[in-house]
């Protein structure tokens, strides 16, 4: 009886191990990802701004790790939550690469992997898109079922999604033997904005934090202002997604995530690779564990993917470009860790359909603590859309979202005061842009062709192509493949032959 009794322990304990649902045995992590849509670095309260309201994304900041260098792979809505899900640099997600076009399901997603290993996922909002998951090969959607719970928008402009709703509607619906995953993906701070709501709102125009590639005028502090209802907005879910956490008790095992896709979509932001535009607010709490730290090592939000596995005991795999960030969030970085994190890269390829032909405009990036460099490989292409071009849903310059500061910007070019800020944002481009981000951090005096800045113009060249060669960026044997990428929007992916219809369902 003796040798029966532990004979079968034995066996038990191997169909234990062998179970692809062993997370479901280990306390594995529950996880919440929280991502605003449009919101750059500066804009948040923890970052230094006192007149947007984010007592929630603060408090997750206070009880883990608050980043000051995180950096989105590509400052376009598809392409950044594209690199999120894979952990891959744009160039090698093929039309993954570009917004409206197709996330590849051949490419492994944390999603996937906690699926495999006993979470449940669920989902509100814009995880991945706009685009055809359909195209890519997916049948259902890549981070679960989807919630939608509604609720009267505040302000015109704001989204009637309840994501704390959905939340908790997830929460009650979901099998509590289970770790699950859920991602609330906010619509906001994406344009539409409601004008003067900032000011309705009891906000004052001197208070507006203004990137300095903006011109300092009513109408774009009104602007400003109006993005920040909307950054609160986001923020009023995450503390009630927070709220709902700790009323069910599951908090403490509970690794919090809330960052922003990319930059505000503002004019020299949004699709564009510069701090604004690709810096992000990004602040991890970890599950069981309190920490207060601010973190300045650069990081890149291709991270978050073997950050997540990580800490639900899963392997990253081989094809992930990012690492953990765990060692950060724990106190246990080593000196090596640190010196690995000297530098981030990013990219971006085609935005809006907003060229001849659908041509893309290719940007690669390096950013250091002291400098940015900047390869514009195809200078003689307008990079904000051709200004004779309507593109079909922002008109001209269409990489710049319709508002008030783009509008302000076109309607008073002529003006010798607001001409500069024009050019800087829709003006072509040299081949290189060199910025020293200390002394300039808004990056608006380019010193490539300065003879004082060459050696450092030529090491962060060598250094980038170098980075580039290693991650097999198609771009470098002459590729132009992200020009012939269909256009998933409307009707527009008939614009290239032989693309796949979208599933109306799959978007």
């Amino acid at each position: 009886m003796l040798f029966r009794a532990i004979s079968i322990i034995l066996f038990c304990n191997a169909i234990i191990l062998t179970s692809p649902y062993i997370a479901l045995c280990s306390k594995s992590p529950n996880i919440l990802i929280l991502v605003s849509d449009d919101q750059s670095w500066m804009h948040a309260g923890a970052n230094g701004d006192s007149a947007v309201k984010t007592p929630a994304f603060d408090s997750i900041a206070a009880e883990g790790t608050r980043f000051t260098h995180p950096y989105t792979a590509c400052p376009s809505c598809a392409p950044s939550r594209a690199a999120i899900l894979t952990s891959q640099p744009i160039w090698k997600l093929g039309y993954g690469g570009v917004l409206f076009g197709a996330l590849p399901a051949e490419k492994p997603t944390y999603a996937g992997l906690l699926a495999n290993n006993g979470y449940e996922l669920g989902h509100v909002g814009k995880v991945w898109g706009p685009g055809s998951l359909y195209a890519g090969g997916y049948s259902k959607h890549p981070h679960g079922k989807a919630f939608r719970e509604t609720t009267p928008p505040h302000t015109p402009g704001i989204s009637n999604v309840d994501y704390a709703a959905s939340f908790s509607k997830f929460l009650e619906q979901r099998d509590v033997n289970k770790p699950f995953c859920f991602y609330i993906a906010a619509f906001e701070p994406h344009r539409r904005f409601s004008y003067g709501a900032g000011v309705k709102a009891g906000k004052s125009l001197p208070d507006a934090r203004l990137p300095q590639s903006l011109p300092d005028h009513e109408v774009t502090r009104n602007d400003i202002l109006d993005y920040y209802i909307e950054i609160e907005h986001f923020d009023h879910h995450v503390a009630t997604a927070i709220e709902l956490l700790k009323t069910k008790n599951l908090y403490q095992n509970t690794l919090v995530i809330v960052t922003s896709d990319h930059g505000m979509a503002f004019p020299r932001a949004k699709a564009n690779l510069y701090d604004i535009g690709t810096r992000v607010p990004l602040a991890i709490k970890p599950p069981n564990q309190g920490a207060n730290n601010v973190c300045d090592v650069f990081v890149s939000l291709m991270d978050l993917a073997p950050t997540i596995l990580d800490y639900a005991n899963i392997a990253v795999p081989r094809a992930m470009s990012g690492t953990s960030l765990r060692p950060f969030l724990s106190g246990t970085d080593s000196p090596h860790d640190r010196r690995s994190r000297d530098a981030v890269y990013t990219g971006f390829e085609r935005h809006t359909w907003c060229r001849e032909g659908g041509t893309s405009y290719p940007m690669r990036s390096i950013h250091t603590k002291k400098y940015q460099l900047i390869w514009n490989l195809e200078p003689s292409r307008w990079p904000m859309g051709a200004p004779t071009f309507d593109s079909p849903h922002q008109g001209v310059f269409g990489d710049i979202d319709n508002g008030a500061s783009k509008t302000f910007l076109l309607e008073n070019q002529s003006d010798s005061a607001i001409r500069p800020y024009f050019n800087l944002a829709m003006g072509k481009r040299t081949e290189y842009e060199l910025y020293d981000s200390l002394n300039d951090p808004h990056q608006l005096k380019n010193l490539a062709y300065s003879s004082d800045y060459q050696q450092e113009l030529r090491q962060l060249q060598r250094r980038l192509r170098k980075h580039l060669q290693q991650t097999n960026d198609p771009r470098l044997a002459g590729s132009n493949e992200w020009d012939t990428y269909p256009y998933y929007f409307g009707d527009w992916w008939k614009k290239t032959p032989g693309a796949p219809a979208p599933s109306p369902n799959a978007n």
